[in-house]
């Protein structure tokens, strides 16, 4: 399928259709709701005790990116200004502000730690780097995706089929991942670019060579 402007057009897979489903991957019955969305609730900072633990928490991790033995003199210092009779800092070290931003369910995806050392055999002379275990740290990349799609405010902003996307003179652009050759490559059979689809192409010159350079057959009449 072609979509054309004055400045670009682009070849959407045919039979390969973006249909919403369920979790388990059944297909929904059309003009099916989307589940509900989870906001939370005008006063509620949980996983945070206050909106000041989620302010400060914000400032120190996001904000300024204040590093853990400085986050903890601050809150040493915070809790010997207030009264001895039970004046608490908001957070008792960086540790515990750590685990309370983790546990947020709304917002951004917790990182999560593992750790990776060299395998084999190692022994006193190994360089140093060798015998050191490093921290990596990352996302789940199935729930990073899971969140942009339950978005709000992504419906309707990216393509939910591959396709290939050219300039007005034929040139191939890349704009994001259903446009780059793997997202196309593998939901994409050799076996439906035969005949029909490019009889119907405007610049039939420039689509023979697209396919030629996909590995994709395609006969031009």
């Amino acid at each position: 399928m072609l979509h054309l402007n004055l400045l670009h057009w682009a070849v959407y897979s045919p039979n390969r259709k973006a249909l919403p489903c369920d979790s388990d991957g059944n297909f929904l019955p059309p003009g099916s709701p989307p589940p509900p969305h989870a906001t939370a609730q005008q006063g509620d900072w949980t996983p945070f005790q206050s909106e000041t633990q989620f302010i400060l928490a914000d400032l120190l991790f996001r904000c300024t990116e204040m590093s853990a033995p400085n986050i903890d003199a601050l809150l040493e210092t915070w809790a010997g200004s207030l009264p001895q009779d039970g004046g608490r800092a908001p957070f008792e070290s960086h540790q515990h502000m750590y685990s309370l931003i983790d546990a947020s369910v709304l917002g951004d995806v917790p990182w999560k730690c593992l750790m990776a050392g060299l395998p084999g055999r190692l022994d006193g002379n190994s360089p140093e780097w060798m015998r050191a275990n490093y921290e990596v740290w990352y996302r789940d990349p199935d729930a990073v995706i899971a969140t942009m799609l339950a978005n709000p405010g992504f419906n309707g902003q990216f393509d939910a089929r591959p396709y290939i996307d050219l300039d007005a003179h034929g040139r191939r652009r890349w704009s994001n991942v259903m446009s780059g050759n793997l997202a196309w490559k593998h939901s994409v059979s050799k076996y439906h670019f035969i005949g029909p689809m490019c009889q119907l192409t405007p610049n039939r010159m420039i689509y023979s060579r697209l396919m030629r350079r996909l590995k994709v057959p395609c006969t031009v009449r």
